[in-house]
């Protein structure tokens, strides 16, 4: 459980440092995903071996992949909570990535794309029902 929340929340950041810097520090969209993510690859190269796997190999994996999803235009997450949404099914993705995506390339952006999807698509869904529930 510990191990899932340290993913949601690096998720968070990767995803948001790339949507700060696109949107308001007017950086481009792969330029705003690869800064942070440098800076990450660096600070975790600088780690000590004792630090374990997770903080040397998987943190710069799951900050770079949900960068990915912050390089998203801003009507696909327009607020915060389709940027929560998007950041939480990006890291169940990671999560579970382990047994289902080993070999697959591509699986970063993949589950990124995914993410942004599957937060727009509840976007979509709760505004239908509001819609429809409330003539």
């Amino acid at each position: 459980m510990i191990r899932f929340f340290l993913i949601f929340l690096i998720s968070i950041l990767g995803q948001n440092s790339s949507l700060y810097l696109q949107r308001y520090a007017h950086f481009s969209a792969v330029l705003a995903s690869a800064a942070p993510s440098l800076g990450i690859a660096l600070f975790s190269a600088l780690l000590p071996e004792s630090w374990g796997s997770f903080w040397l190999e998987e943190l710069p994996l799951i900050f770079f992949g949900a960068s990915f999803a912050g390089m998203s235009q801003a009507h696909r997450l327009p607020n915060l909570p389709s940027q929560l949404i998007s950041a939480l099914i990006f890291a169940s993705l990671f999560f579970a990535q382990s047994q289902f995506f080993k070999g697959f390339g591509g699986a970063l952006g993949t589950s990124a794309c995914i993410a942004v999807l599957g937060s727009g698509a509840l976007q979509e869904l709760y505004a239908y029902g509001k819609k429809k529930w409330n003539p």
